[in-house]
């Protein structure tokens, strides 16, 4: 993540000569999430529960952050929220992840309720993901059918006769003029492909 500052260094110094230096790191809006969820008024409640002993699943851990089964709960504040979901989704380290590698990745660290939903709606909203399109070409003798740019699924290519279309030369004069030929229409048909119509015609 980018957001990110260090809060405690240690430096070891090993008999080769060697240093190795360890940090700890945290986001830096944990404090922030810290101060809305005094504010927010479910959280004070189950803050209640915590301190009496009635919440099972609820724990204060040693920043005074409320969490839930080791996850920190994020409170009802839709910009604190916004910035979360931007940061697992739209930072250049995260590549745009699609909905389900982006809920897994968050829910190891936050919980709130419904946030499988937003997660799921703020990927669905995303310009950048919109614009992945499927992709169709071949690398001797595999094709690439259909397949997602990240999926990379290798389907082998039967060689068919029926596959070759043979192609008439036309025969063009100096003047640029050439002869038409009538033809007798045997058939018609249209086809559709995803979001194309391909029309199709059988002659004689």
């Amino acid at each position: 993540m980018t957001d990110l500052k260090a809060i405690f260094t240690r430096l070891s110094l090993y008999d080769d000569g060697s240093l190795l230096a360890k940090l700890q790191v945290r986001p830096t809006w944990l404090d922030r999430i810290k101060d809305k969820q005094l504010g927010d008024k479910f959280l004070e409640l189950l803050f209640r529960q915590v301190e009496v002993e009635t919440a099972t699943n609820f724990k204060i851990d040693s920043d005074g952050v409320l969490c839930f089964r080791g996850r920190i709960c994020v409170p009802n504040d839709e910009e604190l929220r916004l910035l979360i979901l931007r940061e697992a989704h739209s930072c250049p380290y995260a590549m745009h992840p699609g909905g389900d590698k982006m809920y897994k990745d968050l829910r190891e660290l936050y919980w709130w309720p419904g946030l499988k939903c937003e997660v799921f709606d703020f990927v669905a909203r995303c310009l950048t993901c919109q614009q992945r399109k499927y992709i169709e070409y071949s690398v001797r003798d595999l094709v690439f059918l259909n397949v997602l740019p990240w999926k990379k699924v290798l389907r082998p290519y039967r060689s068919d006769p029926t596959h070759v279309v043979p192609v008439e030369k036309i025969e063009v004069r100096p003047d640029l003029t050439f002869e038409n030929e009538l033809v007798q229409i045997l058939d018609h048909d249209t086809k559709v492909l995803q979001r194309k119509s391909i029309p199709l015609v059988k002659v004689l």
